[in-house]
């Protein structure tokens, strides 16, 4: 799978990412992480870049 800038982070909002910036603190996730201790995103459905991801983004 290749890289993607995390959802909200200027990177990815730069290359077409409509997820949620605030609520994703800029790209450091929303303040939740998961069972492996990576962070947790809001993503929006119809991003182009992170939408309809089933796994995440990887980090």
């Amino acid at each position: 799978m290749e890289k993607r800038n995390n959802p909200g982070s200027d990177e990815a909002i730069e290359a077409g990412c409509s997820c949620a910036v605030l609520d994703n603190e800029h790209g450091a996730g929303c303040g939740w992480t998961g069972e492996n201790g990576q962070p947790l995103f809001w993503i929006t459905s119809n991003c182009p870049i992170h939408g309809g991801l089933k796994d995440g983004p990887e980090t």
